[in-house]
């Protein structure tokens, strides 16, 4: 049975070749091979670890966040000029940060707008975080 809206496809989607632009050359495009089926690694030779992550572009830099397991729950901050070489910039969240989320109670028995700070602790989820810059504040903003 066929449902409305969706389509299936019954082959692999594999993309091979891919376009980059260089930004240290004043926006000249050239060709590039992106093998998506290997392990990345920085420019450094580790492993990219930016799982479920979002891009943020600043001036001539893609920024990469994403979720990083390896040691505790974090999320990784990458940076690139031409989407293929990625240089790591730091952990830019952990659970042992001392930032800590506000969480805000929705349910019907409690004030809405009534907010604790539970901080991260081991049982935090952190995953799929998103990057963007606030015009206003001139502040980045993160969310999960």
């Amino acid at each position: 049975m066929k449902r409305k809206g969706r389509r299936e496809s019954r082959s692999p989607l594999w993309i091979h070749p891919g376009w980059v632009i260089n930004g240290s050359a004043g926006f000249s495009v050239y060709a590039a091979n992106i093998d998506n089926r290997q392990i990345w690694h920085d420019v450094d030779g580790n492993f990219i670890h930016a799982h479920g992550g979002g891009f943020l572009q600043e001036g001539d830099y893609y920024y990469w966040f994403g979720e990083n397991r390896q040691g505790g729950k974090k999320v990784s901050c990458y940076r690139s000029r031409d989407l293929l070489h990625w240089e790591f910039r730091n952990d830019v969240l952990r659970t042992d940060s001392a930032f800590k989320p506000v969480y805000h109670r929705t349910s019907s028995d409690m004030d809405p707008y009534h907010t604790i700070d539970k901080g991260y602790g081991s049982g935090a989820v952190i995953e799929r975080p998103k990057v963007l810059h606030d015009a206003l504040t001139g502040k980045y903003v993160m969310w999960m």
